[in-house]
């Protein structure tokens, strides 16, 4: 072994090269583990396999810089290797392989470049071996700067051995059988791992072969099919090949039949996979329409011995529907007699085909064969005047359901519409259209009548409208009268004692106490006259109508609601121990009616201050700007008086209607307030319970101008 002392200086020429991992795949485990001893005592880090197998789940995992290759190896020979490793799609693909074989020592001409190697080296004695194994890693260096020849050094002496030519022949034309085989062809391990795939089964399995290599047979199956192919693969103690009717799925959901041998001299399996994808289709599909075909002739079985107990029935039934026929077209004759309205089917130039009784008594005829035939223009020219007819006719040519009204009853004495009704088309040949003539002077009465209780109805809301206006005003100066006249009755003593010491003193050219009567008397009249309105104005409740806004203006919301409460403080401080007035300071102008918006504020205050009859009675008026609900102005008005219930509070809105049980209610109050917000496109809301009292929230759209 002193020979090898030179070795360590060129591996530390390699390692200056980068070489530093080598993998070496050799069957000769005397050899493998030989050389493998020498290249790690060199400082190499070194990697074994002993068949081509395990040398593909090495480089799936692993790229060494070299790797020594024998060419003649069981399961995957090292051409097979060789070609395998240059298809692969990572770097692996461009590692450094050097052919040692033994082959070369028997001067047979080995194409290492065709396979994809880069070097060869001739397997003889292992110190030359090793030499020359040392000799063409140091041509790594250079591999990239110049074209490898095409030559392979050989020992000087030539072993006369032929031996492994022939059987690499052998395993070559063996191989060339299997790729050519139309069916598929796997060669398995006795451990059941893939060595060998054809191009036939790569295609079933859609794999390619470096991803079939070393993987278990059974993993190419889906679980529910691995126990039938391990089962498959046992047929290794049995001398004849496997079942080979047995068909498996695969994931790709190909249907296969599995045949199995097993070479029990080589410890391995011969797989032959067939394709019955198509096959099984076709048979399924065979199996499927024969049974529809037994279903479709049973069905058909069953419809003709039903068709033929229809038949019969048919006939049977037939002869029933002929009586029935009879009695139904004396039913239509009688149904069509009993309506009391001329009923008459007429063709296209409108001759008479078909009339009921009706018809003929309304003709004035002794029977139906004194009208059947003729016009109907002719026999109802005496009824209707030309332009109705002439319609009628239209109607009938055109096919078109109509509907004319006669404008003269002086002709008939009474008012009468005559409908059309085109007939189906499949009946058409009976006759065109029916004609039914149809007396109408009872509901022109009552459509009369009607309309003249709406006259009287509108008549009746305009005068409730304008007494409701009235009654406002004049109820405010029934009110103040009173108190004008306890205020000037404070004040006229006092008048008197400063006029006391000037004689002749007079007011509007009268004297003191002619003034002090007069002003009374003044003050009587007023309330008179007041009374005598208020006694007018009472003869006219029951009647109202919608109070239009005609004028939307931007308003300053304060002001009208200022003087609603002005106007009402009097009144309410009668009934209501706590009144109550939130006016937010600084809102924005809204687009109203000033004085609709008052109308609406008195006519809610005065109602609410009527309904509540309680000691602690409050009422509170607040205005302001909802910011959340969209920028709308806001006013509610609330009080503790008797609530309403949810009957009640449907119909407070109702004309006419009042829940006062004292008569004095007019029931248009709260009928005028919806009428006035709804003109001002504003919307207004009850919240209230029976008991605890009412709120009226009324909110209008803010104007979005400046005030």
């Amino acid at each position: 072994m002193k020979k090898l002392a030179p070795a360590r200086k060129r591996a530390d020429t390699l390692r200056a090269a980068k070489v530093d991992q080598i993998l070496i795949v050799d069957n000769d485990p005397v050899f493998l583990a030989l050389l493998a001893k020498f290249l790690k005592k060199d400082g190499f880090h070194v990697l074994t396999a002993k068949d081509g197998v395990s040398a593909l789940k090495i480089l799936k995992a692993v790229t060494p810089d070299v790797i020594l290759l024998d060419l003649v190896m069981p399961n995957v020979s090292g051409d097979r290797l060789c070609r395998m490793i240059r298809e692969m799609d990572t770097a692996v693909k461009d590692v450094y392989i050097i052919l040692v074989t033994a082959l070369a020592s028997e001067g047979v001409t080995v194409d290492y470049l065709g396979m994809g190697a880069n070097d060869c080296i001739a397997k003889a004695s292992f110190n030359q071996t090793y030499k020359k194994i040392n000799e063409a890693l140091s041509c790594f260096e250079k591999k990239a700067h110049r074209k490898k020849q095409d030559r392979i050094d050989r020992p000087a002496e030539i072993l006369p051995r032929n031996l492994i030519g022939e059987l690499i022949s052998i395993n070559r034309n063996h191989e060339a059988f299997m790729s050519n085989s139309s069916e598929g062809r796997l060669e398995l391990t006795e451990g059941g791992s893939v060595i060998f795939a054809n191009p036939a089964a790569i295609s079933i399995f859609g794999q390619p072969e470096i991803a079939l290599i070393s993987v278990k047979f059974v993993d190419l199956f889906p679980k529910q099919e691995q126990a039938g192919i391990s089962k498959l693969l046992s047929a290794k103690k049995r001398r004849r090949p496997a079942d080979g009717n047995l068909s498996f799925r695969l994931p790709s959901s190909r249907e296969v039949v599995v045949k199995a041998l097993h070479i029990a001299h080589e410890k391995k399996y011969i797989v032959i996979l067939r394709d019955v994808t198509e096959q099984k289709g076709f048979e399924r599909a065979l199996l499927k329409a024969y049974a529809d075909l037994e279903t479709r002739v049973a069905e058909r079985t069953a419809e003709l011995k039903r068709a033929n107990e229809a038949l019969h029935a048919e006939l049977e039934e037939r002869r029933k529907i002929e009586g029935m026929l009879q009695q139904s077209r004396n039913t239509l004759r009688s149904v069509f007699d009993s309506i009391s309205d001329p009923l008459i089917m007429v063709d296209r130039d409108l001759c008479i085909r078909m009339a009921n009784r009706a018809t003929v008594d309304y003709f004035h005829s002794a029977d139906y064969l004194e009208i059947l035939g003729k016009p109907f223009t002719a026999l109802a020219q005496e009824h209707f005047d030309l332009d109705l007819l002439n319609s009628v006719q239209s109607a009938v040519l055109h096919f078109e359901e109509s509907s004319f009204e006669s404008n003269s009853p002086e002709k008939s004495g009474k008012y009468e519409k005559v409908f059309v009704y085109p007939t189906h088309e499949e009946y058409r040949v009976s006759g065109s259209a029916i004609v039914r003539i149809s007396d109408i002077t009872k509901e022109k009465i009552m459509t009369t009548e009607l309309i003249q209780q709406e006259k009287l109805a509108a008549l009746g809301l305009l005068v409730s409208s304008v007494t409701h206006e009235i009654n406002n005003p004049n109820n405010l100066i029934l009110f103040n009268v009173p108190i004008l006249r306890d205020y000037l009755g404070a004040m006229l003593p006092m008048v008197q004692d400063q006029a006391a010491g000037r004689a002749g003193v007079e007011i509007m050219g009268m004297s003191r106490d002619a003034f002090q009567e007069d002003v009374l008397k003044l003050l009587t009249n007023i309330q008179n006259g007041a009374e005598r309105i208020h006694a007018t104005v009472a003869k006219f409740v029951g009647f109202s109508k919608k109070r239009t806004c005609d004028k939307r203006v931007p308003v300053e919301p304060c002001e009208p609601i200022e003087k609603a409460v002005s106007i009402c403080r009097h009144q309410i401080k009668r009934t209501i121990r706590t009144f109550e007035v939130d006016i937010e300071a600084n809102m924005p102008t809204i687009l109203a009616d000033p004085l609709a918006l008052e109308q609406v504020i008195i006519n809610l205050l005065i109602n609410a201050s009527q309904v509540t009859d309680k000691e602690d009675s409050r009422l509170g008026l607040k205005a302001f700007v909802e910011k959340n609900g969209g920028n709308r102005f806001t006013i509610e008005i609330t009080d503790n008086g008797c609530g309403m219930d949810e009957e009640t509070k449907k119909k407070i809105f109702y004309p006419f209607f009042t829940s006062r049980k004292d008569g004095k209610g007019t029931g248009l109050g709260l009928y005028i307030v919806k009428s006035l917000v709804d003109e001002m496109t504003g919307q207004i809301e009850v919240l209230t319970e029976p008991g605890k009292g009412s709120t009226f929230r009324i909110s209008i759209p803010v104007n979005q101008a400046k005030p």
